[in-house]
């Protein structure tokens, strides 16, 4: 599992806890020109400026959450991404005429590559494309996860399922099972799975009783 810290400096940030650090030495001098650094308040909802539907960002620190709303206008929480993470609405997984929203969930500070000058790096450096692809790609197959998972009829079923998801993305194995770090809420959970909060967190109580799930102080050790 990634270790996070909440302040960076950029070259570390870009070299050691971002996917481009798979690039070209000479591309990364090209993408630290070219990133310019923008912060965001807490509850700013990024989709809504159409300036930004083109950029690429990438956290240096704080979280953002990537919801859709379904037919009742109820959110559903594709994505938590942090420090290290890149998003945009093109890396969403989705197409602009279904209705997400990005919203900021803390403080945040983000590297930026707006539209224009993405387009002349990669035109420079073909590589870079090749990372975007790649987190597309993952992001694509997350949401088919969470589709899948909402296809199950069962609520408990579709817990089970994201949380054995998310111990395989975060969790860290040992002797008693996979500990899953405390990374959401009871109501993020609720939101991944189309459940309501007291649902869920009436089922971890009875997987605890069950011995399938133990707490170790406030994180979970899952033995699914």
């Amino acid at each position: 599992m990634r270790l996070v810290k909440q302040h960076v400096d950029f070259p570390t940030l870009l070299k050691r806890l971002s996917p481009f650090k798979a690039v070209s030495d000479e591309a990364m001098r090209d993408l630290e020109q070219r990133f310019v650094y923008r912060r965001y308040s807490r509850g700013t909802v990024i989709s809504e400026s159409s300036r930004e539907v083109d950029e690429i960002f990438l956290i240096r620190n704080g979280k953002v959450h990537i919801y859709l709303k379904n037919s009742e206008g109820e959110d559903l929480l594709l994505h938590s991404l942090s420090q290290g993470d890149v998003f945009g609405r093109k890396l969403g997984g989705f197409s602009a005429a279904l209705p997400t929203e990005i919203k900021c969930m803390e403080e945040m500070g983000v590297l930026v590559l707006k539209s224009d000058t993405l387009a002349d790096h990669i035109r420079r450096f073909p590589e870079t494309s090749l990372i975007l692809v790649n987190i597309m790609a993952s992001r694509l197959q997350e949401n088919y996860e969470t589709m899948a998972c909402l296809s199950l009829g069962d609520v408990s079923s579709r817990l089970v399922r994201l949380l054995k998801r998310l111990g395989e993305k975060d969790g860290i194995r040992d002797d008693e099972g996979i500990l899953l770090p405390n990374r959401f809420t009871q109501q993020e959970l609720a939101q991944m799975i189309g459940a309501r909060r007291e649902t869920v967190s009436r089922l971890l109580s009875s997987f605890v009783e069950n011995g399938t799930l133990t707490r170790r102080n406030r994180n979970l050790v899952l033995r699914f």
